[in-house]
C-alpha cells in the first residue's frame, strides 16, 4: 500500500488546484477500493475484455472503477451521482454496465468466481444483491444513453443529407 499512497498522493498533489478536498478524499477511497478488491473486480473486467472486442485493455482501470462503484459503493454514492459518472464516459461505461448487470452472466460467470474468493452469503447478499437492487435504475441510465446516442446519430445523418430539424431550404430568388 505504500506504493498506492505515493501514486495517489502524487496525482492529487499534481492536480490539487483543480480537485476540491472532498473529491480528493473520494478519489483516494476509490483508488484504494479498486486495489483492495482487485481480484473481485478482475473477474468482471477480464471477462468483459474477452467478450467486448472493441474494449481497450488500456481502459482496464476505468472499467475497474465502474465495477467497484457499482458493486460496492452504489448504495452510498446514490444513483444520480453514479449516473453522472457513467454519462461522463458513456461510450466506455455503457457496454461494461450492460455486461455487468446481465442476470444470466451474474449467475453463470461472476457469482461462481466470486464464491471461490468470498463466503457464499456475502456473494449472494452483498454482491449479487447490489446488482439486483440497482438493475432497474442502471437499465434506465443505459436506456438514456441509448436514446442520446440515437438522437446524435439522427442529427448527424440529417446534417449529412442536408435535412436538419428546423432547417428550411433557402427561398428561390429570381
Amino acid at each position: 500500500t505504500h506504493e498506492l499512497d505515493m501514486y495517489a498522493d502524487q496525482y492529487l498533489t499534481d492536480h490539487q488546484k483543480s480537485i476540491p478536498e472532498n473529491d480528493a478524499t473520494f478519489l483516494r477511497e476509490v483508488f484504494y477500493g479498486c486495489a483492495r478488491y482487485k481480484k473481485l473486480i478482475d473477474v468482471v473486467v477480464e471477462r468483459f475484455l474477452e467478450h467486448e472486442k472493441t474494449a481497450l485493455k488500456s481502459d482496464s482501470f476505468l472499467y475497474a472503477m465502474y465495477v467497484y462503484l457499482a458493486l460496492l459503493r452504489l448504495d452510498e454514492l446514490t444513483v444520480p451521482v453514479f449516473r453522472a459518472f457513467v454519462l461522463a464516459q458513456a461510450a466506455r461505461a455503457a457496454p461494461l454496465l450492460g455486461f455487468l448487470y446481465e442476470p444470466a452472466r451474474i449467475e453463470a460467470d461472476f457469482a461462481p468466481q466470486w464464491a471461490q474468493q468470498y463466503e457464499a452469503q456475502y456473494v449472494r447478499e452483498q454482491l449479487v444483491g447490489a446488482l439486483d437492487r440497482h438493475r432497474a435504475e442502471v437499465a434506465a441510465i443505459l436506456a438514456a444513453i441509448g436514446l442520446r446516442t440515437q438522437t446524435r446519430a439522427a442529427a448527424v445523418a440529417a446534417a449529412a443529407t442536408g435535412g436538419g430539424a428546423g432547417r428550411t431550404a433557402p427561398a428561390k430568388t429570381t
